[in-house]
């Protein structure tokens, strides 16, 4: 993992046509401080970014920066303008999600359930039940990964006792339930997690769709034949705003979830 990927994956996920250099530097210094906890992933990265490093990686990403009072503004108009430019982006934020894959999924189904109004900011919901997701989650993306992903609870309750100190989530005494803090930086890492892995979901759920609507009748179509015609139809998905990233596509995914669910 380098700096490289961190900063093109809050680059992707920028929504805005501009993003300044502090903010910048803010969320990613959120997630250069919990790489700390993850000792078996391998990071480039020995200090927090730094501004001199982060304008580097910019101009070589190919956004023009613009000085704005104390601040510096990056521009991200070319983003939208050239697909080649999110793919670029996409590839090297690509190597995170291995590493932060359930804690995306997880970030995926608390936003799914506050947009269905059944789950609210410092409602409480029991641990045991997010060790039974966790080890679903695991299980299904288990091919998304050389390591092996330990879904025990000694090494979930490690992560929400970091996030605990951090203030952002609220773990009770007995360590039985746990809730969402509604402070700032809890929304931007809930964001940024499950905005990481959507693309990967959304290849995931067109994939099994497929197969199931395949399923019992008389056909025979080979795996590379099927990746080309989803990875076309995805792409098709995403031109007419059907889905929020463009590299829910890739072939290498999409053959990956095939392989999963045959």
């Amino acid at each position: 993992m380098t700096l490289n990927s961190l900063l093109s994956a809050w680059l992707l996920q920028e929504e805005s046509p501009q993003i300044s250099m502090s903010s910048l530097l803010q969320k990613a210094g959120l997630i250069y401080d919990y790489l700390g906890e993850k000792s078996w992933v391998k990071t480039y990265m020995t200090v927090k970014p730094m501004q001199v490093l982060v304008e580097k990686h910019i101009a070589g990403l190919g956004f023009k920066i613009e000085k704005a009072k104390k601040d510096l503004i990056i521009k991200l108009d070319h983003k939208e303008q050239d697909w080649r430019c999110k793919l670029i982006l996409a590839y090297y934020s690509g190597s995170l999600i291995p590493a932060f894959l359930l804690e995306g999924c997880l970030s995926t189904l608390i936003k799914s359930a506050m947009s269905r109004k059944s789950y609210e900011l410092g409602e409480s919901v029991a641990v045991a039940l997010l060790f039974k997701i966790v080890r679903f989650y695991a299980d299904l993306f288990q091919n998304e990964s050389l390591t092996n992903y330990q879904s025990d609870p000694d090494v979930i309750m490690q992560r929400m006792a970091y996030f605990d100190e951090k203030g952002l989530v609220k773990l009770s005494a007995d360590q039985k339930s746990v809730c969402l803090s509604d402070r700032e930086n809890s929304i931007v890492m809930l964001n940024f997690f499950s905005q990481l892995i959507i693309p990967l979901i959304d290849t995931y759920l067109i994939v099994l769709t497929t197969l199931e609507q395949l399923c019992g009748k008389n056909l025979v179509i080979k795996k590379s034949m099927l990746a080309k015609e989803l990875h076309l139809g995805i792409k098709y998905l995403y031109s007419k705003g059907c889905l929020p990233a463009l590299h829910s596509c890739l072939k290498e995914t999409i053959i990956t979830a095939i392989t999963r669910f045959s």
